[in-house]
């Protein structure tokens, strides 16, 4: 007999996580996660399903499989086996988030009886499953179950413990996915506009969750250095991924356009303007500010101002334009002062300073006048003996897109 009960590696568990909330914007992931899922509580095999509550019936069925018997084996399922299920009879009477271990509640007398077990689920090499339940709708209610062979044991407590842990993460992505599908007719036009642009553009979420992209974009993403891992845009860069999860947040935050400036290796920067969807599909629900497209556009090789010249013209201290370099990188006072080795406050004084000099009335117009930062992260918190030097490098990029076209808030921390 094969034996395979084991404790969940962490990091195989934070990876499921991952796959599981990725499969709400992607179903054609599902059959992947509920392979991760069976494998991460010892199981050879994983299946999902859903019932109307209201009528019992059965509504979806998949398993971890792809090949052509368990699609059948789906298809036997929704139409006459998960009406007999007898883990679908047992699961609803369990206290929210208990799972159900198979041989706690059908002993083996059972089994030898049972047309579900001897007709469907033993020719399929299915014997033991573990499973749990989760209401996936206003009228739904989905399970996960992991499943074994006769030739394995029962599933034991420590399986049944991760269950629990995961069961909340599937639940918030199946809800998830139901509100996506539920906003498809109203996003289409969307997102057939975003595969027809010819500028690399994709749709995320304030996670930095990847909805939808177009093939610009895909072949942009190696230039760009940018991933796709488990559905998340993760930059190599860990400043660049700190500046795009905060410019995201404050998207969806203020509801308002956000700009920031990648850099590339060839030396070239692109600007990234991120647009809430609710503003693009008009009469969507608050779901829909969470979606948020983000469009690339390369900056042009325009001649600049350098920071020297900035600095000599409106008469900014060299304290001044650090300062006003955090502030383009997107950088709360807080952690500019940190990185400068000063008071908030004094900070703060600089701020109101900086934009006295320059003619602005916030940091708003302030950073939409200039676009977004093309100081990088080496010219800001650098020593006093490398400030000179990097800062004399640098240029500002002014915005080729104006600040009303996408409402800026830019940022806005403190004044």
């Amino acid at each position: 007999m094969r034996t395979s009960n084991r404790r969940p590696i962490t990091e195989e568990c934070l990876n499921l996580v991952g796959q599981i909330y990725a499969c709400a914007a992607e179903p054609e992931k599902t059959p992947d996660t509920l392979h991760l899922f069976a494998e991460s509580v010892g199981g050879t095999s994983a299946q999902t399903f859903s019932w109307q509550r209201s009528s019992g019936k059965v509504v979806h069925s998949q398993f971890s499989e792809t090949d052509a018997v368990f699609e059948e084996a789906s298809r036997h399922y929704i139409s006459y086996w998960g009406a007999r299920d007898p883990r679908a009879a047992v699961l609803p009477s369990l206290p929210p988030g208990e799972v159900l271990r198979c041989h706690e509640s059908f002993d083996e007398k059972f089994v030898a009886d049972s047309g579900f077990y001897q007709d469907y689920f033993v020719p399929l090499g299915l014997r033991w499953s573990i499973a749990g339940m989760f209401d996936s709708g206003a009228d739904t209610s989905t399970v996960i179950a992991a499943l074994r062979p006769a030739d394995m044991p029962p599933f034991d407590e420590s399986a049944a413990a991760a269950v629990r842990q995961l069961l909340p993460h599937f639940q918030k992505a199946s809800l998830i996915r139901a509100r996506l599908e539920q906003s498809a007719p109203a996003s289409k036009s969307a997102v057939e506009m975003l595969k027809l642009l010819p500028i690399p553009c994709l749709f995320t979420d304030r996670a930095g969750r990847c909805i939808e992209r177009n093939e610009a974009f895909s072949q942009l993403v190696e230039q760009l250095e940018v991933r796709l891992v488990v559905g998340r845009v993760r930059f190599s860069d860990p400043n660049l991924q700190t500046t795009w999860e905060t410019a995201l947040s404050q998207s969806h935050v203020t509801a308002l356009g956000q700009t920031i400036l990648i850099p590339a290796p060839n030396g070239r920067h692109w600007k990234v303007h991120l647009v809430p969807l609710h503003s693009v599909v008009h009469g969507g629900d608050a779901f829909d500010k969470k979606m948020i497209m983000a469009v690339f556009d390369e900056n042009a090789a325009e001649v600049q101002p350098t920071a020297q010249s900035l600095a000599s013209g409106a008469g900014l201290t060299r304290a001044e334009l650090e300062v006003l370099a955090g502030l383009l990188q997107g950088l709360p006072a807080k952690t500019i002062a940190t990185s400068r080795g000063a008071s908030v406050n004094t900070v703060r004084s600089q701020i109101m300073t900086i934009l006295d000099k320059t003619g602005h009335k916030s940091q708003r117009e302030l950073i939409a006048s200039f676009g977004a930062s093309s100081f990088g992260s080496s010219s800001f918190g650098a020593s006093s003996s490398g400030a000179s030097s990097s800062f004399g490098e640098s240029a500002f990029q002014p915005s080729s897109f104006r600040a009303s076209s996408f409402r800026h808030s830019s940022f806005e921390h403190s004044r």
